[in-house]
């Protein structure tokens, strides 16, 4: 039962449109990360591909998080299938662990394409090479720690999609350049930190204005995973004993 309710998830974030969606975003954002490396300044492709990823590919994984993550539950709510779904012989927690793994799983995919997409945009690099392959542990991380975190908003708060888009957009690019303790309130601050991209010594380029990625701080890769990995464990945790004793009804009760 629990593997077909992960399945079932599953497919329905990743129904057929919705992948052709996510596949043209990334045919888009390859073409742009083709074109920046012709106009950045920094020429060599390792110091290319750290910086295009972090401005565009980092920013996919928390787009796609809240996407995913705020349908765990608000979904079922906003179309008044939440009742069918607790009818079930499954504790509520159980369930919601499966969507949240579904959520996981989806948030991780569509984000690959965006990083294949962009390891074949800059020249010199590609889908095997090892800076792609530890971004793709990167946003394994990403993936988890977003999606818990949305996953709890979205049980607190009655329409979570545009507080969880304001914090990916707004929160996750301004706080990692934030000097002082800030910084490491940021999930991006930790992936950043765990992918440890080659930074260039030469003068700052073009790519590193438009990114934001001014900031020299950082933490220990060790630190860094244990912080995701934990906090994800805790939000799910928290999300799942929420889940389990208050209640939610279709959205048409609760107006």
């Amino acid at each position: 039962m629990l593997a077909y309710l992960y399945g079932s998830t599953l497919k329905d974030f990743l129904r057929p449109a919705r992948v052709i969606t996510w596949v043209l975003m990334a045919v888009v954002i390859g073409v742009l990360a083709n074109l920046l490396t012709r106009i950045m300044q920094e020429r060599q492709a390792i110091y290319q591909f750290g910086q295009i990823s972090g401005l565009m590919v980092y920013r996919i994984v928390a787009l796609a998080a809240t996407m995913f993550a705020t349908a765990v539950v608000n979904q079922e709510v906003e179309q008044k299938t939440i009742t069918y779904l607790l009818t079930r012989p499954i504790p509520r927690w159980q369930i919601l662990i499966c969507r949240y793994l579904a959520a996981v799983t989806a948030t991780f995919v569509v984000t690959l394409f965006s990083l294949i997409a962009v390891s074949i945009g800059v020249p010199d690099i590609g889908p095997l090479h090892q800076l792609v392959l530890r971004d793709i542990v990167t946003l394994l991380l990403g993936s988890f720690a977003y999606s818990a975190l949305f996953v709890m908003v979205s049980l607190l708060i009655h329409r979570p999609m545009i507080w969880c888009l304001l914090f990916a957009f707004g929160w996750e690019v301004a706080v990692p350049n934030m000097p002082g303790s800030t910084f490491y309130l940021s999930i991006n601050s930790y992936l950043n930190s765990f992918a440890h991209h080659p930074e260039s010594e030469s003068r700052r380029s073009f790519m590193q204005f438009l990114s934001q990625q001014i900031g020299s701080q950082s933490v220990p890769v060790i630190t860094a995973v244990s912080v995701l990995v934990l906090l994800s464990v805790a939000l799910v945790a928290a999300a799942s004993y929420w889940f389990s004793f208050f209640e939610y009804v279709p959205r048409e009760e609760t107006e």
